[in-house]
């Protein structure tokens, strides 16, 4: 994701608006940015039920998270990333890059 943002983000944001965002229209590092972040943000809600367990159910940990069980959340979580940023694969979703709010936003080609 670091690379990502070296690559991608900081030269669309450098260029501004007039440049990248027609761009950036279904770009491919930029899915994959999206898919890493939603991963990243699932992984920060199972790192936090993971404590939670530990903490609140000791006994109930070692159950919950076994190794293989882990493994299968995780492998879980890569697949949602992947599902939630599937929409952006179709032609008549489009994800612009908003150099002002430094955000991915979707957009109707026909707005432009």
């Amino acid at each position: 994701m670091t690379i990502v943002s070296f690559c991608y983000l900081i030269p669309s944001v450098l260029l501004d608006d007039a440049s990248s965002e027609i761009e950036v229209t279904l770009d491919f590092y930029m899915s994959i940015y999206d898919i890493f972040w939603y991963t990243e943000v699932i992984h920060i809600a199972l790192m936090a039920i993971n404590r939670f367990v530990c903490i609140v159910y000791p006994p109930y940990y070692a159950a919950f998270f076994s190794r293989t069980k882990t493994l299968l959340i995780l492998c879980i979580s890569y697949i949602l990333g992947f599902a939630i940023n599937f929409p952006t694969a179709f032609p008549t979703c489009y994800i612009l890059w908003n150099t002002h709010y430094y955000q991915p936003m979707y957009a109707n080609p026909d707005a432009w």
